[in-house]
């Protein structure tokens, strides 16, 4: 049986056309207001569906059949049309997103309307596809950096309580901060949501590095 694919879009909240209607969207699953004026969110289509989409013979395809390349000009569209303001202030000279990251199921697109810390996240092929996670966060000056961090954490399992998010355990060590966590939803959506957050530069948080942890190391459960 083929993986449902769908696109994953984490933005703040003043890039969204209709914040407070965009769950009622038809493309629309799984709305996640996360901490500090962030939302993430699911864009799904039918487009998706097709074994050829986003791979070589997808742009052959389009071009052999016009009622599809309509389809998919018309998905794009609707696409940029729940970020409006984004697009009104960055312009297509910044593309659709300031970072941009992807799994096998979902690719990520992130924006925010304001300045963003560069921090580098490590990861290895067949990250996030189960229900638990850890991460390691690399600060090796600064203290600080890592207990508001540690912090952020618990204020990301509030918002995440729906979702079954809880954090099994935290480590505080010598220039490091790991955490495990694990919810009722795929773990790619908290791992680049943590990552999103740090990078937001009015944590300051000044992390360096977050590197993700084989699921198989910390109990991780295949969905």
């Amino acid at each position: 049986m083929a993986i449902a694919r769908f696109d994953t879009y984490i933005f703040r909240r003043d890039c969204l056309t209709d914040p407070d209607a965009l769950a009622s969207h038809p493309n629309v699953k799984n709305v996640i207001v996360l901490p500090r004026d962030w939302i993430l969110y699911e864009f799904h289509h039918a487009l998706f569906e097709d074994p050829d989409y986003s791979g070589p013979e997808w742009y052959f395809k389009m071009e052999r059949f016009p009622a599809l390349k309509q389809a998919a000009m018309e998905m794009i569209r609707e696409k940029r049309a729940l970020l409006r303001p984004w697009y009104e202030k960055k312009g297509m000279k910044h593309g659709d997103a300031s970072h941009c990251t992807g799994t096998e199921l979902t690719q990520y697109f992130i924006g925010s309307s304001g300045s963003m810390s560069q921090v580098r996240l490590q990861l290895e092929l067949g990250w996030g596809c189960t229900r638990g996670f850890s991460l390691r966060f690399q600060s090796p000056k600064k203290i600080s950096s890592l207990k508001a961090v540690s912090s952020l954490v618990d204020d990301l399992v509030e918002f995440g309580k729906t979702y079954g998010l809880v954090c099994r355990e935290q480590t505080l060590a010598s220039g490091s901060l790991t955490v495990s966590m694990e919810s009722n939803i795929v773990s790619s959506h908290w791992i680049v949501a943590l990552w999103v957050l740090v990078m937001d530069s009015r944590l300051k948080a000044g992390i360096g590095e977050i590197v993700y942890l084989k699921d198989g190391e910390n109990g991780g459960r295949f969905i």
